[in-house]
């Protein structure tokens, strides 16, 4: 019996070394998930945020309003994502439809084409993307883009060819 103890001294400190190892790679990979989702959810809260209140905005429905909107939201200093993600890793472009023949034959205008001339438009897809760093990239995590868009329907846009 003595010679067995003899040889097993060091199994303890063997074990508790590796399991630390392991407690520590799993509890930072918890960590980078929960970024990830947070980002995820944020770019989803973010474009529904910025949609929802240039909807809501008065007086000007063009093009600029969307882009505008967007980064007052994402700049503002008393939320807390804008400390925790950066503002420059987030791109908003969009996709214009004149009509709903347009839409349905994806003729649409860029940003350029807006940005040139803001004629109107009927129909709107938004998408926001974030270029997704992960905290630690050595457990094999890439950067990545993570989108999402919105289909808006601007009935305010038609009013003035119906009467």
């Amino acid at each position: 019996m003595r010679r067995i103890v003899k040889y097993a001294k060091g199994s303890l400190t063997v074990e508790v070394a590796l399991g630390i190892i392991i407690l520590i790679t799993a509890t930072v990979m918890i960590f980078e998930m929960a970024y990830r989702i947070y980002v995820s959810n944020l770019v989803e809260f973010a474009l529904r945020e910025s949609v929802r209140s240039t909807t809501v905005f008065q007086g000007d429905d063009s093009y600029t309003s969307y882009n505008t909107s967007f980064f007052n939201v994402m700049n503002d200093e008393s939320k807390l994502w804008s400390s925790l993600t950066p503002v420059d890793n987030f791109s908003m472009a969009g996709k214009y439809y004149v009509s709903y023949e347009d839409l349905l034959s994806d003729n649409y205008l860029n940003d350029g084409d807006m940005l040139i001339d803001d004629s109107g438009y009927s129909f709107a897809e938004i998408s926001l993307s974030y270029q997704y760093e992960p905290i630690l990239p050595l457990l094999g995590g890439n950067s990545e883009i993570i989108s999402s868009s919105v289909l808006l329907t601007l009935e305010h846009e038609g009013w003035e060819s119906v009467r």
